[in-house]
């Protein structure tokens, strides 16, 4: 309860951190309506949650609940019901899926490819909450998209152990046949843009599926860009990644570099310092784009090097989940 209570007072904090900016509240909305869609939560739910939020925000205020607080968080309130109510109406529960391959690629992760029971789109950096459906596994675990949409509608999951039951199952013991139960994609598209002269991938972490989606996409381009890629390894035992991004990527001409996950932005800033260095310094404003995705400190770490070597804002691109994203022009979808 603990961290559900957590989760409740950050949602109730971006609720009013947002009353003034519409676009902003319903976007934080839209994503948080999708999610109670994932678990079948109804209309009358959303209004008794509501009802419930304001009784508890009035009896923890005491006598400093006026009638003008009342009137303005009735307002707010009831604005994000709304929104709710409007999300999850439109965007249905998931739909069902056949589990076609799975593969193993380390001790604790694997790589999931589905068949939806119908056309699902989504976007390279979206995830999704997954369920595994045997009996037992009532819970939904979030996964991220790990290979660009496609025309045979397969999709390509990533799923790494998380310490409980259900992420232990989908890395481990989960076969084709399987059934899962698929959410409404989440989150926003992470984009790379086409006909650009070069780019370069930044990523450590969970931020490699949607690197992978990316890259995925990309091979696919007509005239698909010159791509360096910086990846931060955990152990040695993730050097798998740097295979399976060369077999994505194929047709790409730069392979990946593996790097300790600690210094991948470090090294990456300098090893395009020193190929700015020669080719002048209009090499790193002016011919790439740099992607990166992972976590917050590293996303963060990267980002400041980066703009430090003279890379405008505007083509550096970060996952959106990701807080220090914001500040440097990403390029992202609603």
């Amino acid at each position: 309860m603990t961290g559900q209570r957590a989760r409740l007072a950050a949602a109730v904090r971006a609720v009013a951190d947002t009353a003034d900016d519409p676009a902003r509240l319903r976007a934080h909305l839209a994503a948080v309506g999708r999610g109670c869609a994932t678990l079948g939560a109804d209309p009358a739910q959303v209004d008794a949650a509501a009802a419930a939020l304001l009784q508890s925000l009035a009896d923890q205020a005491g006598p400093a609940w006026t009638d003008d607080i009342r009137s303005a968080w009735t307002a707010i309130v009831g604005r994000a019901a709304a929104e709710l109510r409007a999300a999850a109406s439109t965007n249905p529960a998931g739909c069902g899926a056949t589990v076609l391959r799975h593969r193993r690629t380390g001790s604790d992760t694997a790589m999931l490819t589905v068949h939806p029971d119908r056309p699902y789109p989504y976007a390279a950096g979206q995830h999704a909450a997954v369920r595994l459906l045997r009996p037992g596994y009532d819970a939904w675990r979030p996964l991220a998209f790990a290979s660009a949409p496609r025309a045979d509608n397969q999709i390509t999951f990533w799923a790494r152990t998380g310490g409980g039951h259900i992420s232990r199952a989908l890395v481990a013991h989960v076969q084709p046949g399987d059934r899962l139960r698929l959410g409404p994609p989440l989150g926003h598209q992470l984009v790379a843009p086409a006909n650009i002269p070069g780019l370069v991938i930044v990523c450590a972490g969970e931020g490699y599926p949607a690197v992978r989606a990316v890259l995925d996409q990309a091979a696919r381009w007509d005239n698909p860009p010159p791509v360096r890629v910086y990846m931060g390894l955990r152990v040695a035992g993730d050097a798998w990644l740097l295979d399976d991004l060369r077999g994505v990527a194929r047709v790409l001409p730069d392979v990946p570099v593996g790097l300790p996950a600690a210094d991948v932005a470090r090294v990456a800033a300098e090893a395009e310092a020193g190929r700015a260095g020669r080719g002048g310094p209009e090499a790193i404003r002016d011919r790439q784009h740099v992607l990166l995705a992972g976590p917050p400190r590293m996303v963060r770490d990267a980002a400041d090097l980066f703009t430090r070597l003279g890379m405008p804002p505007g083509r550096i691109h970060a996952d959106s989940h990701l807080p220090t994203s914001a500040a440097y022009g990403r390029t992202l979808a609603p």
